[in-house]
């Protein structure tokens, strides 16, 4: 396959700094069970699923999945899911997915004859009313299979991952069951010669679906399989990762594949690889560098011209809000909009953007650490909303860098600096002084990267990028 690799120019870089959005979450009103609501997300039309987690220790608690209308700026808790054979460790609700008047939810570590084999309940809407309808175990269920760790609805078709799952060819699978009017049955196993983890994300458009197989914390491939009365496997991209780049996350959208990825080299870079389906195969059309800053990019979301990317964690070790960042692509190009932050303290992580569901321009995000104790939340937010046509930018020149012995800086725009504090490239605070100075002397630093964070009176920052020869 040739391959063609376009990269795009930067369309912003740290010493740019965008309008930020501040979001409303919304929470569970009654029922309230579970800590980290906000840990899996979906939406299809007005219905929007979202699940909490167990927690083991003190307090003990039980996480529940949660139905909830959505009808214009009104959000209306529906219903609330907990199955009786259930136990606290089951993961019930680590993956859910809603399509029409169905609602799937995994439970991949339940045990069902199996330890950890795994189970999937599906739940269905009857006069307005959400209603348990099926449970579902792999015919071929086996210990630690996990079934259900990744589901999907489309139309009539549900599909299952089993990433644990050891068949004759390699490891993982990927169950499609059909329904049939009257029950979910199980149609066919997809699998994958030589897989090693097959099923971490499915991501289906029409009659394309697209499977990940995490080869290794860093390693992943992409399987296309296209449907013809059965899904037939049809081809696989290169291997994406090294030992100095991790792949992160994945979206299938507009017969595209959208790949997260953070770069660790020389210098860290966080990344899109964008892949378009050409005659029959993907190739590899452009690469999108993202903003750096500290963060390290993680969860993609891509539906139409909107391009949602949250982020996993940072290096500096400064406990704070997470951004999601917001593209939409206008001329054919992807453009920054706005960044999105919750309601959460500033000085609290809150992982905003480790769950993200985008249908056209109805987003949901969850913020599943946000809370003293993680209770967590949930946002949901309109993309027409936004009516960005140009954003704000600080201009802060810093030179000569790289640098021999001292850095000027020179803030050029209408938004005063509070702080400068310098870091090392692991995050230990080396210098911290107020904006009364323009000069910053390096010379007793040794030679190497630096990063300098840069404080607003208004309560935003942007990091820049120092190297000392």
């Amino acid at each position: 396959m040739k391959t063609k690799i376009l990269l795009i120019a930067i369309l912003f870089s740290s010493n740019f700094l965008f309008a930020q959005t501040n979001l409303s979450g919304f929470y569970p009103s009654s029922t309230i069970s579970g800590l980290r609501f906000g840990t899996a997300t979906a939406i299809h039309e007005n219905t929007i699923v979202v699940s909490s987690a167990s927690n083991q220790f003190p307090p003990v608690t039980t996480g529940y999945v949660y139905v909830f209308n959505q009808t214009n700026q009104s959000i209306t808790q529906e219903a609330y899911f907990y199955p009786s054979d259930a136990l606290s460790n089951d993961q019930f609700g680590k993956s859910v997915a809603v399509f029409g008047d169905f609602i799937a939810v995994g439970s991949p570590l339940h045990d069902e004859g199996f330890s950890d084999c795994g189970a999937v309940y599906l739940y269905k809407k009857v006069n307005n009313n959400w209603e348990f309808f099926q449970k579902i175990t792999a015919t071929d269920a086996s210990t630690n299979k996990q079934f259900g760790s990744f589901v999907k609805i489309q139309g009539n078709s549900l599909f299952v991952s089993a990433p644990n799952d050891a068949n004759s060819i390699g490891i993982g699978s990927v169950y499609v069951y059909t329904f049939n009017e009257t029950e979910w049955i199980f149609n066919q196993k997809l699998t994958i010669a030589n897989s090693i983890k097959l099923g971490e994300k499915i991501e289906i458009e029409g009659n394309y679906l697209v499977v990940s197989d995490r080869l290794n914390e860093q390693n992943t491939k992409y399987h296309t399989f296209i449907f013809d009365t059965n899904w037939i496997y049809n081809d696989s991209t290169l291997e994406f990762g090294n030992l100095e780049e991790n792949i992160k996350d994945f979206s299938f959208d507009g017969q595209r594949i959208y790949i997260s990825a953070i770069q660790m080299s020389s210098q860290f870079l966080n990344k899109v690889y964008i892949l378009n389906r050409v005659n029959n195969s993907w190739v590899n059309e452009s690469i999108l560098p993202m903003n750096f800053d500290d963060f390290v990019i993680g969860k993609i979301a891509v539906s139409g011209n909107n391009m949602l990317v949250g982020y996993e964690f940072y290096f500096l070790q400064l406990s704070r809000k997470f951004p999601v960042f917001y593209y939409k692509k206008i001329e054919n190009e992807w453009q920054m909009q706005t960044y999105f932050y919750g309601e959460g303290q500033s000085n609290m992580d809150d992982f905003l953007g480790n769950s993200i569901s985008l249908q056209g321009s109805n987003l949901i995000l969850g913020a599943s650490k946000e809370g003293g104790i993680n209770t967590g939340k949930a946002y949901s937010y309109n993309l027409e909303n936004l009516s960005i046509t140009t954003f704000d930018k600080n201009v802060i020149s810093i030179y000569p860098n790289p640098t021999n012995n001292s850095i000027t800086i020179e803030n050029q725009s209408s938004n005063q600096v509070e702080r400068y504090e310098l870091f090392s490239i692991t995050g230990k605070l080396l210098y911290s002084v107020s904006n009364q100075f323009s000069t910053l002397p390096l010379d007793h630093f040794q030679s190497g990267i630096y990063l300098l964070k840069i404080s607003f009176e208004n309560g935003s920052y942007e990091t820049q990028k120092i190297i000392k020869k």
